[in-house]
């Protein structure tokens, strides 16, 4: 609260009172307007946790349960979320054509690779997937051109391979839904994690939901991460908090860059 604080006294000090107030939350009745107002200084707002606590960004939206609901299910969880927001003035989000921008954008899976993140115990930017595909079965493992479409479902399902510079090599399920005014990816593995010798994770351990959220001139974009895992003396909560935080601005820039790209 004391950054939320800090950072509208900066806004204050940027644009004055007057315009500050003139101002509008797009967002008012999914997140608060000290969050907004925090969006607008930062761009970005993180939070952790291990265990079962409440999520502190996530968007009052009816998928909020079920992402409460997954944490609750995988008992000892290692959560990780993420707030980002950003805007393009010439460019109208409420329309259909901004809609299938933004979901041919998610399911551009290809162009994960090669995506960077910056590594602070290295101090420089580091590679983050290696590779990144949708495929036809995990059985047959061929890989499949990212799908375009003209008219946006409300479901849709592809089975993903990723080579990712954390967890390896692995595939994943992923489950787009169109809600008309706000999309939904989510993200499940299907095959068991490892590292070295150890089980970070077994099928369905580790989750990813993405919630984006498109009015106006902006697009909020909330991201989450959550894993079961053993917690040896500390060091896998701190790896896979690091590894989860990475793995959500990573997922952030991809469709960022996509969507202003394309």
């Amino acid at each position: 609260m004391r950054n939320i604080l800090i950072s509208i006294l900066v806004l204050i000090s940027l644009f004055g009172a007057a315009k500050l107030s003139a101002i509008d939350n797009n967002f008012s009745n999914i997140i608060s307007d000290e969050i907004f107002f925090e969006l607008l200084y930062n761009e970005e707002l993180s939070n952790s946790f291990t265990g079962i606590e409440d999520l502190a960004l996530v968007p009052n939206l009816p998928l909020k349960d079920l992402i409460t609901e997954s944490i609750e299910d995988l008992e000892h969880t290692i959560t990780v979320e993420v707030l980002f927001l950003f805007s393009l003035e010439d460019m109208d989000f409420d329309s259909y054509e901004s809609d299938l921008k933004i979901f041919n954008s998610l399911r551009a899976i290809s162009t994960l690779e090669g995506i960077e993140y910056y590594s602070a115990s290295r101090g420089h930017m580091r590679t983050f997937f290696y590779d990144a595909c949708i495929i036809d079965s995990p059985e047959s493992n061929i890989r499949q051109p990212d799908p375009v479409v003209n008219l946006i479902p409300d479901y849709d399902e592809q089975i993903i391979f990723t080579d990712d510079s954390s967890l390896g090599k692995n595939h994943f399920d992923v489950t787009y839904l169109y809600y008309g005014d706000y999309f939904a990816m989510i993200m499940e593995n299907r095959t068991k994690i490892m590292q070295f010798i150890f089980t970070v994770a077994e099928p369905g351990e580790l989750k990813t939901f993405m919630l984006i959220v498109p009015r106006d001139n902006y697009i909020l974009f909330y991201g989450v991460s959550l894993i079961k895992t053993i917690n040896l003396f500390g060091v896998l909560e701190r790896k896979g908090k690091n590894s989860l935080y990475n793995r959500l601005v990573a997922f952030y820039n991809w469709f960022k860059s996509n969507f202003t790209q394309h």
